[in-house]
């Protein structure tokens, strides 16, 4: 019977990366390194205002009250999620894909992304620590909102792909029941302002 060489078959571009699994004390020193590294994240976002960074108008603070801190939540998660990987994963980025018709075949256009390593963790740790160290103790608020913004969207761009579906589902529909009492809450705080700032009437 004759045995088939694997090495002739196509492999795909990351498979060369791929070393192996990190074991569960690498997983357990990575989940560890997460936590101090939540605590400056937080910090160095706080105040994360980002639709007033945007817009620069007073009323956009209602926007953040009732998204920011959903935001910036869902990347503390990240951010200990992601020390959890064990596995390549391939990250899916916001951009044009999908199947058009040229010339009369049909072509599939090939979504934006790149494959995330378990490797790459501690590379990407020591410079995020250090960006956010940067954001925190540095003299430029365009800085720190610049370096606050970067980081969050990556964290998000390889949360959001590591996270499963069932989580997904999870979170949604109990950000809609937040959301909902969030919003309630603001109406009913916009009527007391209302009835407390009328003139009186005599």
């Amino acid at each position: 019977m004759t045995k088939v060489d694997d090495a002739s078959e196509p492999q795909p571009s990351w498979y060369s990366a791929w070393s192996g699994p990190p074991g569960k004390i690498n997983v357990l020193t990575r989940q560890g390194v997460a936590l101090p590294l939540i605590a400056l994240l937080y910090t160095a976002s706080t105040p994360f205002t980002p639709f007033v960074w945007l817009l620069n108008l007073d009323g956009s603070t209602l926007f953040d009250r009732l998204f920011a801190g959903i935001v910036l939540l869902a990347a503390c998660w990240f951010q200990w999620h992601i020390a959890s990987i064990t596995r390549p994963l391939a990250i899916v980025l916001p951009g044009p894909s999908g199947t058009t018709v040229r010339n009369g075949r049909v072509e599939r256009s090939a979504a934006v992304g790149f494959v995330w390593h378990p490797s790459n963790y501690w590379p990407y740790v020591a410079c995020e620590a250090m960006l956010l160290a940067a954001a925190e103790f540095g003299p430029s608020e365009l800085l720190r909102r610049t370096i606050v913004c970067g980081v969050l969207a990556g964290l998000w761009a390889i949360g959001f792909n590591a996270t499963p579906e069932s989580t997904k589902r999870w979170a949604y529909e109990h950000i809609k029941a937040w959301m909902f009492w969030m919003v309630l809450s603001e109406l009913v705080g916009v009527g007391a302002r209302s009835s407390s700032g009328r003139r009186r009437r005599y």
